[in-house]
């Protein structure tokens, strides 16, 4: 902790951060606005705004969930943080499957978010109409191999991710997990972005996505000593890289 008052003192000081930009947090599979709550503390700490969006059927929107629930339900659940808390200039951060909904949500309120922050995320590879492409093969897999999901609808959390004993995991509608991310406004806007990678990441399809996101418009790319969860492995480190946007 005593690293993270350092760096908040010193983003302070130096105005790396402006107060006026609210942070909007996307989580990945299975958690909930939960998961976020060290990096939410710590940007509330140095003076920003910060809402973590919890999807429907995660955390506390867990009620809400189904087999039922659709891409366009989450890509809504982020719109719904921005609109009802009357957000501009919004940094969007999103987190491995985040990428996917925040992608919409950066489409559709494009007026609203200034800049991105994808780390260990999926991210649009083009301008195409179809952002992010539905995932027909994983889903047949997984149809195939898992018949308790295939009945249900929902896809088990995974077994190696990190849960605490007061925050349980939801399972993910197959139907939004793989479903396509199209774009209603035309091909995506140059707004600012870095991605933040992690050198212990076992997921090497997030460091090509980086590197496509480089060559094609002109993210940073971060490296944090890391594994795929960097909101659980770094979190100090990662909270230093969103104060530090300009």
């Amino acid at each position: 902790m005593r690293l993270l008052v350092v760096l908040v003192c010193v983003m302070l000081w130096t105005g790396a951060a402006r107060a006026d930009h609210p942070y909007v947090l996307v989580h990945g599979s299975w958690v909930g606005a939960w998961y976020w709550q060290p990096v939410v503390d710590g940007l509330r700490a140095a003076g920003h705004p910060a809402y973590a969006v919890s999807l429907r059927g995660d955390g506390d929107s867990a009620a809400a969930g189904g087999p039922d629930v659709a891409m366009d339900d989450y890509i809504a659940d982020i719109g719904a943080v921005i609109t009802a808390n009357d957000l501009h200039d919004v940094i969007l951060v999103a987190h491995s499957f985040g990428g996917k909904p925040a992608t919409g949500a950066w489409d559709r309120w494009r007026d609203r978010i200034a800049q991105l922050v994808w780390i260990e995320a999926v991210a649009p590879l083009d301008d195409s109409a179809t952002a992010i492409p539905g995932d027909s093969r994983s889903l047949a897999f997984i149809v195939m191999s898992m018949p308790d999901a295939a009945d249900t609808g929902m896809l088990p959390p995974s077994p190696t991710l990190r849960e605490t004993a007061c925050k349980p995991l939801a399972p993910m509608p197959l139907k939004a997990l793989y479903d396509t991310v199209t774009l209603q406004n035309g091909p995506l806007p140059p707004t600012p972005g870095r991605f933040v990678i992690a050198s212990r990441s076992r997921a090497p399809i997030f460091r090509q996505y980086a590197e496509r996101l480089r060559a094609t418009r002109g993210w940073n790319v971060i490296e944090l000593d890391s594994g795929h969860d960097v909101v659980g492995d770094a979190p100090d480190a990662l909270i230093a890289v969103l104060l530090g946007l300009k």
